[in-house]
């Protein structure tokens, strides 16, 4: 009886857990990590602020968690665009494409990910995470180099460089208030596309 009721115990304390990071996740994605403050997140959980910080060591820990749980989710993402075509060139647009595209259907969330103001914690993720990207743009690109696709280029040089020119073609229209209202989402993707497949000696769309 005893162990069964821990049991108990043990799985109401995970749903808890889980119900925090959930209604975390959704203020970020509402309104950038500012937004999702200790109180507004144990409202939207239905659970006291004491609750939270007896499942995270602060909201730095919290806002970690959040942060690693979209941006796993965005590397499997970009993973999964350079891994469908077989050939390099169009695996790079899809990359960019795909980045740009969820990007800009959720430019809060991308905006806290990419951009907002944040702690120590959430930039060493961000690095980590940007490294990741390049990583597998680096693989691709080496890939287009031996098949003779690509010029011959140190490939993790070239995989930082395109990860780098995405994030930077979306500051502008992600950043809150700063966005052209002129700007056409659709060209903004296609310039970073034809920018992107110079960058790495391929033609262009």
């Amino acid at each position: 009886m005893a162990y069964r009721q821990t049991e108990r115990v043990a799985s109401r304390l995970a749903q808890r857990r889980a119900d925090i990071v959930d209604a975390a996740c959704l203020l970020v994605s509402e309104g950038g990590f500012g937004h999702a403050k200790v109180g507004a997140i144990a409202q939207a959980a239905g659970v006291g602020v004491g609750s939270v910080y007896s499942h995270f060591d602060g909201i730095d820990g919290l806002h970690a968690e959040v942060f690693a749980h979209f941006a796993e989710r965005e590397l499997q993402r970009t993973a999964a665009d350079l891994g469908a075509p077989t050939n390099p060139r169009e695996a790079l647009i899809h990359l960019v494409r795909g980045f740009g595209t969820r990007a800009l259907r959720a430019p809060v969330l991308a905006w806290a990910l990419l951009l907002e103001p944040a702690g120590t914690v959430i930039e060493e993720l961000r690095r980590s995470y940007r490294d990741g990207h390049a990583a597998l743009a680096a693989e691709r690109i080496a890939a287009g180099v031996e098949s003779g696709d690509f010029p011959a280029q140190d490939a993790r040089v070239t995989g930082a460089a395109i990860v780098g020119a995405i994030a930077e073609t979306l500051v502008r229209p992600l950043s809150p208030g700063s966005a052209d209202p002129d700007a056409a989402p659709d060209n903004t993707i296609d310039e970073a596309i034809a920018f992107c497949l110079r960058a790495v000696g391929a033609t262009s769309v």
